[in-house]
């Protein structure tokens, strides 16, 4: 690693450390503003090598994923009163939590 490099990667890590010490960020943004700032220390290699990433993980264990009550999946949501349902259990969605039938 060159010097220019080191002083970029050095910039950068205190720019995510700042943003980690803030009371107001929430985890999710303060991820995303990591995200960008690694991106932008690399030119564009971390959003590539995430984008690879994501995409072999949501390929299979994503679109096989179904609720075990209602069916759902991961691309075909159901509604609740809050919204699309989210994931309890690997195979049960938010919708069907309170569901007598659950097993």
């Amino acid at each position: 690693m060159s010097d220019r490099e080191d002083t970029a990667a050095v910039a950068a890590l205190r720019k995510i450390l700042a943003a980690y010490e803030d009371p107001d960020m929430s985890h999710l943004a303060f991820r995303v503003h990591a995200a960008q700032i690694a991106d932008e220390a690399l030119g564009g290699a971390y959003k590539a090598a995430t984008t690879d990433f994501l995409a072999s993980l949501t390929g299979a264990a994503l679109a096989a994923r179904r609720c075990r009550v209602c069916g759902c999946t991961q691309n075909n949501a159901c509604m609740t009163d809050e919204g699309p349902c989210y994931w309890i259990e690997k195979d049960l969605c938010s919708g069907c939590l309170d569901r007598e039938d659950v097993q």
